[in-house]
């Protein structure tokens, strides 16, 4: 399996937390070498970063709930629900174009519905992506 560079994570961690002069280079050897893969087979996802990163969230989530830290555990487990919906609906658009406009126009939304062109918009949250995804078949589940 191909593996993401100590380079690329160090990167996407410095993007994310704004302070790369915070971040210890010496540890990002450690991330790459995490348990998560034992547990999880995110093999499904072909951009090795984005699976580091979920991989690794995953592992926070589990650590977080054996130290009792529930409010942080369901923080990042939403994110990586988040990143698995997007992950989902980009390759579903890749393999079908049209199919995420078409399931954002067949949607009654609440309010102002996500932008069916940028699956990275703002107007995009865990509702928005979950409500795609049941419609254009990625996940099911039951209903009212």
């Amino acid at each position: 399996m191909p593996r993401a560079f100590p380079s690329q994570i160090t990167a996407y961690l410095a993007a994310t937390f704004k302070k790369p002069e915070n971040l210890d280079h010496a540890t990002v050897p450690l991330l790459m070498s995490a348990p998560w893969r034992a547990f999880h087979d995110l093999s499904f996802i072909t951009d090795t970063v984005l699976q580091e990163m979920i991989g690794l969230d995953l592992s926070a989530v589990a650590t977080d709930l054996q130290s009792g830290e529930r409010k942080g555990a369901t923080i990042i487990a939403g994110s990586c629900c988040e990143a698995l919906l997007l992950y989902g609906l980009q390759t579903r658009e890749a393999k079908k174009r049209g199919a995420i406009a078409g399931a954002v126009g067949a949607i009654t939304w609440p309010s102002k519905p996500p932008k069916a062109s940028d699956l990275t918009d703002r107007s995009w949250d865990l509702f928005s992506y979950t409500e795609v995804a049941h419609k254009v078949g990625l996940i099911s589940g039951s209903e009212g």
